[in-house]
């Protein structure tokens, strides 16, 4: 019902490593990740990632391939909001189910404050 509230614009958004690494491994999207990795304009685009990499999760990297690569503080569940409704109705889900909503804007914190584990971005 909500995801219908929003368009269908509900994600799961991933560690932006986590396509280089076992379980979630795909050639070409890793490939473009590491071309990729410190292009601030690409990684503002990817949902699961932040303007610094330390800010995801410290168990995968593009550059070694990991058994492991958990969430971090990648947030579980992402609207990818285009419209000033799809804000509003994120912001009314939060407060309804007591998530922690945390706002990834065209900025970014060098404190890591927009993300965090088990939140919704």
């Amino acid at each position: 019902m909500f995801n219908e509230s929003i368009d269908g614009r509900l994600v799961v958004p991933e560690p932006s490593a986590a396509v280089c690494n076992e379980g979630t491994y795909n050639a070409t999207a890793c490939s473009i990740a590491k071309a990729q990795w410190t292009n601030a304009a690409w990684r503002s685009d990817q949902i699961g990632a932040m303007q610094f990499h330390n800010w995801e999760n410290s168990s995968c990297s593009v550059f070694v391939n990991s058994s492991t690569c958990n969430q971090g503080s990648v947030p579980v569940l992402a609207v990818d909001a285009i419209l000033p409704e799809h804000v509003q109705a994120t912001v009314r889900f939060a407060v309804m189910n007591n998530l922690r909503l945390v706002i990834k804007s065209t900025g970014h914190d060098l404190l890591g404050r927009s993300t965090a584990a088990g939140s919704l971005l």
